[in-house]
């Protein structure tokens, strides 16, 4: 059977976060999560934050609380990987995030398309094993659409360069071969990373 006939919808969680993260009170609903330590230095050092709790994911994971426009945002520096920014995630979720944006890098699979580009991915491949959990086996998997025109428009904004595509997650770029990357190239994928469809 394997790891693609895994998704079971019709049982409850063994775990299930709700039952053993504790909600916490006044958690902001948006909730940014970088996997870059630059990036996250750079909001430590650009807004004042507060630390509201922390995570445990080999090390412990502060999670910041600040106000950026009048509005309560959370971030935190996620740990790199869909199956272990995925169980943060959930994490985040179960103590009162509603909004959660993943901020991060990726490889590109055409230089020519996304050169000094900031990606918005709209699908990716699923060649992990953590989105066959969350969702029926299929090759593909689209990103939720609903904010891809704020996004679009934000960047317009402050004339910041961006390209929208498909996207190619693995969980081992460093077993990835050259007749595997020109297959996802054939199939449309402009970049390749390790959490978008997890």
């Amino acid at each position: 059977m394997g790891i693609a006939y895994t998704f079971d919808d019709a049982s409850d969680e063994i775990i299930s976060p709700k039952n053993v993260i504790p909600k916490i009170d006044n958690f902001p609903e948006v909730i940014i999560s970088v996997f870059s330590q630059k990036f996250n230095d750079l909001l430590l050092n650009t807004v004042e934050v507060n630390q509201i709790d922390e995570m445990t994911g080999g090390r412990k994971i502060p999670i910041y609380k600040f106000v950026y426009g009048g509005k309560e945002l959370g971030f935190y520096h996620t740990l790199l990987g869909g199956s272990a920014s995925g169980a943060l995630l959930e994490e985040v979720i179960a103590k009162g995030g509603k909004k959660i944006l993943f901020f991060g890098s990726c490889g590109s699979l055409d230089k020519k398309i996304t050169a000094g580009h900031l990606i918005i991915p709209v699908e990716a491949y699923r060649d992990e094993g953590t989105s066959y959990h969350y969702m029926p086996a299929s090759d593909e998997i689209e990103v939720n659409p609903k904010y891809i025109p704020e996004f679009v428009s934000i960047l317009k904004e402050f004339n910041t360069h961006y390209t929208i595509g498909k996207t190619w997650t693995t969980d081992a770029f460093y077993r990835e071969t050259p007749k595997k990357m020109a297959k996802r190239i054939e199939s449309g994928c402009i970049s390749v990373e390790m959490e978008c469809a997890a």
